[in-house]
């Protein structure tokens, strides 16, 4: 992972050297300044997630739980650049995510430790999860364009960590043990950083990794000559496997290996989203 981010940032910046060096045109930046922030909010709606998924989506209510969707996702970016032409810049992008998955509503073990059953059906929040993402990128304009002001096109190349957010979930199990008698108890709470709670061992929660090619379409509109509205859609292909392993069999409800996959496929279809914010030109 290491040796593919740093070919990832030295590619970038052998594409900044020769494409500055080939410039005969003095720069002298939107109103002097070529080094500006970008702070954005970008916003998705999770549309093939909700389509494709096979699990039922609860969300808390009250003391209990309520049928519900995830409706969108949203996040922020970062990003740092300078224009060293007028219609060419380099950029580093550092941003977040917040989605959620929904853990599947059945499951069936015979577990010969302390959480006996045949079979049960789980009622569980959905749980969040969070991304952090890494990613260099070139932007391009016109001839005539004085970045960053204006319409531009970004391309970028990066990587992302996805894990589950951990903290107080509730749930409902019902069912039978193995001898017959129902599960019981009604609605409770747990909290996952526990890691001897009933519900997912944390600790074999590694991170799912995925790497990420960008495509943007982005407009800066000034507002004074420092600051500047910034508005555009995203495109990504997210693509990259995660470490998978055998359950230990310490009777955990749901399957570790099961939440890993879940987060992969929602990460692999958030492919569109919109973003807007600020940009400070220095």
């Amino acid at each position: 992972m290491k040796t593919i981010i740093s070919i990832s940032l030295l590619s970038f910046l052998v594409a900044f050297t020769g494409y500055s060096q080939k410039t005969k045109v003095k720069n002298n930046g939107y109103y002097g300044k070529r080094t500006f922030f970008d702070l954005s909010t970008v916003i998705s709606v999770p549309l093939f997630s909700n389509v494709f998924t096979d699990n039922t989506a609860y969300k808390k209510e009250a003391a209990g739980l309520s049928t519900g969707k995830d409706y969108f996702n949203y996040g922020f970016r970062i990003s740092i650049g300078h224009a060293s032409k007028r219609n060419f810049a380099v950029l580093f992008e550092y941003g977040q995510d917040y989605s959620n998955i929904y853990p599947n509503n059945y499951i069936q073990n015979d577990y010969s430790g302390s959480f006996n059953y045949v079979y049960a059906n789980i009622k569980h929040q959905m749980m969040d999860v969070k991304t952090n993402i890494f990613m260099p990128k070139l932007e391009f304009a016109t001839k005539n364009s004085l970045l960053p002001m204006g319409l531009s096109h970004q391309i970028g190349l990066g990587y992302s960590k996805s894990k589950i957010a951990l903290h107080e979930y509730t749930y409902l199990l019902t069912g039978e043990d193995e001898n017959g008698v129902p599960l019981s108890g009604g609605y409770k709470k747990y909290d996952a950083k526990d890691q001897n709670n009933q519900l997912f061992n944390s600790k074999r929660m590694q991170p799912v990794n995925k790497f990420i090619i960008l495509y943007a379409l982005n407009l800066r509109s000034p507002i004074s000559k420092s600051l500047m509205i910034n508005y555009g859609i995203r495109y990504t292909l997210q693509f990259g496997r995660y470490n998978s392993y055998a359950n230990s069999g310490d009777g955990t409800y749901l399957d570790e290996k099961e939440l890993l996959s879940l987060i992969s496929r929602q990460r692999s279809f958030s492919f569109m989203s919109f973003h807007i914010g600020l940009t400070l030109a220095l």
